[in-house]
């Protein structure tokens, strides 16, 4: 898998990911090193970025070449998974990881597997098949209350810097045993900057979902964050 990966990331150039867009310009594309290029496969799903490709395995392996990464990552995230396991917390399992240097850029090469070997639905596929209410933020809202307390715990271990990418409802799947979250990235944030962060991505997702998708109730919902995160601060 190694060396498709690095064949991905050869073969991946601006052009071709504005030609697989239509070139309709996009807000993230400085931001991510440009847009992805996916494709569909009978096994899986290859995305494809500058200095990025990974596979999503319909078997629930995924594997990733990427240069989006800080040295602690795999260590924080070994020990988050194995505390998360003693709590009853379902995320992605890591399996193993090694650092290459490929066309002049470090890279990580990890293999990760999720707890059902299932990929799992997403947020976007429950928002649109309408299963995003009021109670899917508050249980969202208590899982992350946990997650949080863990990560705590674990970022003693980091300087007490936490992930700054991974930890929303966006990186929450539901397979056939119930939601588990997916690996967290870049371990450089602060707690309390974590905490902050996740008052202003919980209310930027609630309120576009209120005001495009579904009716909720924003207030009893960010009354209820506010309840539980400002108590683990």
């Amino acid at each position: 898998m190694l060396d498709i990966l690095k064949e991905k990331i050869v073969n991946w150039s601006s052009d071709a990911a504005d030609i697989f867009h239509n070139n309709l310009p996009r807000d993230n594309y400085n931001n991510h090193d440009g847009n992805y290029i996916w494709e569909h496969t009978v096994d899986g799903i290859y995305l494809t970025r500058r200095n990025n490709a990974c596979f999503l395995g319909f078997d629930g392996i995924i594997y990733k070449l990427t240069n989006l990464f800080y040295d602690n990552d795999w260590k924080m995230n070994t020990m988050l998974y194995e505390l998360c396991v003693t709590k009853s917390v379902r995320m992605d399992i890591p399996v193993e990881c090694s650092y290459i240097e490929f066309a002049g850029v470090n890279l990580q090469y990890s293999i990760t597997h999720r707890p059902n070997y299932q990929l799992g639905d997403d947020y976007n596929k429950d928002l649109f098949l309408g299963k995003v209410d009021t109670e899917y933020f508050l249980m969202f809202i208590d899982d992350a209350t946990q997650m949080l307390s863990i990560i705590k715990e674990v970022s003693k271990e980091n300087n007490y810097l936490c992930p700054s990418v991974g930890f929303t409802v966006f990186h929450r799947n539901r397979d056939s045993m119930g939601y588990f979250w997916l690996d967290l990235k870049k371990w450089a944030l602060p707690y309390d900057n974590l905490i902050d962060r996740q008052f202003t991505d919980l209310e930027d997702v609630s309120l576009y979902a209120k005001h495009n998708i579904v009716n909720i109730d924003t207030n009893k919902i960010f009354d209820y964050a506010r309840q539980k995160w400002n108590t683990i601060r």
